[in-house]
């Protein structure tokens, strides 16, 4: 898999605008309306997201670090007819490190996804390192970093050889619908929720709080699958 084909891709797609951009072009926070909602509401529903919760992550994202595995053991714990997944976006197209990692999460996944809680660590720690366990981010990664660190999270590297050269070849032309993610969803932060296709929440709709916005997830997931969303 070549670097630059990685990097081609993302040219095509950087006019997608990044989170931090949406950030500086949005309104000042202001005093929340009598009615305003502790989520955000997409005014195109997404309706193969109906019985669907995904949690829309950035491997540069310092919040997304933090917040990743507790909404992970979260979305293991959602009832049957409910599906959960982990969708990495990449806010921006600049940045060669997160769209590697992308590609490597896409392997994982296709190849044996026990592997990715592993995997997602190390790409986190690979391009913004982690203090708390004092590790510091990588000065320069490859592509062979990211197929190394699939390895050492259990791939088989002769089957993600064979994938590669078979059904894998061309998955990095999958990237750009991890870019248009961010206006499809209508990110406005990161780590987010997207419940239902309709519903997006994060940490800003909880002022920070972990526990704050589980409970919260919890609440428009309940609605969510008992069909009363006219309360939300």
């Amino acid at each position: 898999m070549q670097r630059r084909n990685i990097l081609s891709l993302l040219a095509a797609t950087a006019a997608a605008p990044a989170l931090a951009q949406l950030r500086s072009q949005a309104p000042q926070p202001q005093v929340p309306a009598p009615d305003a909602k502790p989520y955000d509401v997409l005014a195109q529903p997404i309706a193969g997201d109906r019985k669907r919760v995904r949690l829309l992550f950035a491997y540069d994202c310092p919040f997304c670090l933090r917040y990743h595995n507790g909404l992970v053991s979260w979305g293991a714990s959602l009832p049957s007819g409910v599906t959960f997944d982990a969708y990495p976006v990449i806010p921006d197209g600049e940045n060669p490190k997160v769209a590697m990692a992308v590609v490597g999460r896409l392997i994982g996944q296709a190849l044996a996804p026990k592997s990715l809680p592993a995997f997602d660590y190390a790409m986190y720690t690979a391009i913004q390192g982690d203090p708390m366990s004092s590790i510091l981010p990588s000065s320069k990664m490859t592509m062979d970093d990211v197929l190394d660190a699939l390895v050492q999270a259990g791939v088989n590297q002769r089957e993600m050889q064979q994938f590669l050269r078979t059904k894998g070849k061309g998955i990095e032309k999958r990237l750009s619908a991890h870019v248009s993610a961010i206006k499809t969803y209508q990110l406005t932060a990161t780590p987010s929720v997207a419940i239902g296709g309709r519903y997006v929440v994060n940490p800003d709709h909880s002022q920070g709080n972990p526990q704050h916005m589980l409970l919260l997830l919890n609440g428009i997931v309940s609605r969510v699958v008992q069909g009363d969303t006219h309360a939300l």
